[in-house]
């Protein structure tokens, strides 16, 4: 099944833009103010990705941090982890 221009356009605009910036450091409203320049390749990128079964590293690499709950924060266990994926 392959990816279409909608597909993107619908994704884009159901992303939150509070959220923070992924590993990659692009802020979502970027992304979104783009959307139109961005999607065209994308697609095609994506769309190959999906035919050929590979993607490339860059796609699949996260970045875990840990974020403060509650207590001291000296203590690991009041921390939990949070993953940081690229918005593209």
């Amino acid at each position: 099944m392959l990816i279409t221009q909608g597909d993107y356009f619908k994704l884009f605009d159901g992303s939150a833009s509070n959220t923070s910036c992924g590993f990659d450091g692009t802020p979502v409203n970027a992304l979104k103010l783009s959307k139109c320049l961005l999607t065209p390749f994308l697609q095609d990128v994506i769309n190959v990705c999906m035919c050929v079964g590979s993607f490339p590293n860059t796609l699949e690499i996260t970045e875990v941090r840990p974020i403060f709950t509650s207590g001291d924060r000296k203590i690991r266990s009041n921390h939990r982890p949070i993953t940081m994926l690229t918005h593209m």
